[in-house]
């Protein structure tokens, strides 16, 4: 961050709460909370304004993440914050669910952000690390997206088969991802939005939730998230009944 000035906000891993990127999980809580105190440290140490943001994927019990990441807090007697973004990844069930999809148990999706503040105030309430909300401490979506299916005019551009079973068109994407912007924007504890990812895979194995197609020609989704990013920046979207 002294090399690069300009970098204030710095992601400690990925999905911790995930196997698919932390192995174990079995004491995973303990050292991603000590992972992000040393973090937390060394970058407030370093550059003044940094921001550490804590990840999470929606679909791997996040909320028994956080309320054990705060376990975790409060065992270790730290009483300086760990974290002052908490990022999580809020994509839906399949790219069929609507952004405000409200989910009982289990996955913790864009439109589950009541219980994802809940498991944060239940792990870290009257302790030294501020909660979204406080302290100017928010919710980023570092990751969403919805999978389309290539238009007849552009399947040259993908091989292999497509292994989501609930894949929209692009048109529907589009209003997916406006959606999923409007709702982020009207929901105060949220202070950020991204979609993942920029391009398409080629291989329909991978993802397909990009704005522009692997030629880089643009997707409705391109102009629809500029247009949505433009509308929240200027204060435009109609919150109302959100």
């Amino acid at each position: 961050m002294q090399r690069y000035p300009w970098i204030h906000d710095v992601a400690i891993w990925t999905e911790p709460n995930s196997s698919t990127f932390w192995r174990p999980q079995k004491g995973a809580t303990a050292a991603y909370e000590a992972l992000l105190a040393t973090c937390w440290d060394a970058l407030h140490g370093a550059v003044a304004g940094a921001k550490v943001i804590a990840t999470s994927a929606p679909h791997a019990r996040a909320g028994d993440w956080y309320r054990a990441l705060g376990e975790a807090y409060r065992a270790s007697g730290r009483t300086q914050p760990i974290f002052d973004t908490v990022g999580h990844n809020g994509y839906p069930i399949n790219s069929a669910e609507p952004p405000t999809a409200m989910h009982a148990r289990g996955s913790i999706d864009e439109g589950d952000l009541g219980r994802l503040l809940a498991a944060i105030r239940t792990g870290f309430d009257g302790t030294g690390q501020p909660l979204p909300g406080d302290a100017g401490v928010s919710v980023w979506y570092l990751e969403d997206g919805f999978q389309s299916q290539p238009p007849v005019f552009s399947a040259e551009l993908y091989s292999g088969g497509e292994t989501d079973r609930h894949v929209v068109d692009e048109q529907r994407q589009a209003a997916q991802l406006t959606a999923a912007v409007d709702l982020a924007y009207c929901r105060p504890a949220v202070g950020g939005f991204f979609n993942f990812e920029l391009r398409d895979e080629p291989s329909l194995s991978g993802w397909q939730s990009g704005l522009v197609r692997p030629d880089w020609s643009g997707k409705p989704a391109f102009f629809a998230y500029q247009a949505a990013i433009a509308a929240a920046r200027a204060g435009t979207i109609d919150c109302g009944g959100r």
